[in-house]
């Protein structure tokens, strides 16, 4: 899951239980921008779901757990003929309101050894055809370490060399699969995550913080 060349998900247990859950919650994405936020329920193998409403100045906007569950923010790519983001230039724009420390699932411990700060980078998926790490992809190096307060911007064009699958893989090792998946997205967004992984969940504790998304653009 863009683990650094790691075929994990955030626990050691086997999580295609958490795909399934994302592909499913997806499907029922809320009518106001369909921008959800998906946290690991209490398990860790699987994600759970709820809509992340726009607000003062955002498109869509959530409150960081104080564990570090919530793993990604995103909605349903248009699915039209035209859907296709391949070649195109992906920016996102955030600020993080309020005052805290993020923490990252694993942090500190044999499982997640690796010391990267929460941070936040760009993601995509395809839901054509069986599991494969080829359906889903991450922007790699293009990425945003996470404070309190903070905010920025992630960009990144959607060609091989600048995304790496599920299993840490650079797109340019498999630039077909990596086609076809951005030609049919399903989901697009952003993930948190920390350590060796890119979606293995973030949280702020001690403290508060609001994640607040200004843009999302794909021209």
């Amino acid at each position: 899951m863009g683990r650094e060349g790691k075929n994990l998900m955030r626990r050691t247990i086997i999580a295609i239980t958490a795909v399934m859950a994302l592909l499913v919650g997806a499907n029922t994405a809320d009518a106001a921008g369909g921008w959800k936020i998906y946290s690991y329920n209490n398990s860790g193998q699987a994600l759970s779901s709820k809509p992340a409403p726009a607000g003062t100045a955002s498109i869509a906007e959530f409150t960081f757990s104080r564990t570090p569950d919530d793993a990604l923010l995103a909605m349903k790519a248009s699915g039209s003929s035209d859907s296709s983001i391949l070649g195109k230039k992906i920016t996102a724009t955030f600020a993080i309101v309020g005052a805290g420390t993020f923490t990252y699932w694993g942090e500190g411990t044999a499982d997640n050894p690796c010391g990267t700060p929460a941070n936040t980078r760009l993601y995509f998926n395809t839901a054509n055809g069986p599991f494969a790490y080829t359906k889903y992809w991450w922007s790699n190096p293009a990425s945003m370490i996470l404070t309190a307060p903070g905010g920025g911007v992630v960009t990144a064009l959607v060609e091989p060399a600048e995304w790496s699958d599920w299993n840490g893989q650079n797109g340019a090792t498999d630039p077909d699969a990596f086609a076809n998946a951005a030609s049919n997205p399903d989901l697009i967004g952003l993930s948190f995550g920390g350590g060796c992984f890119f979606e293995n969940g973030v949280g702020v504790d001690p403290g508060s913080a609001t994640f607040k998304l200004i843009s999302y653009t794909v021209e």
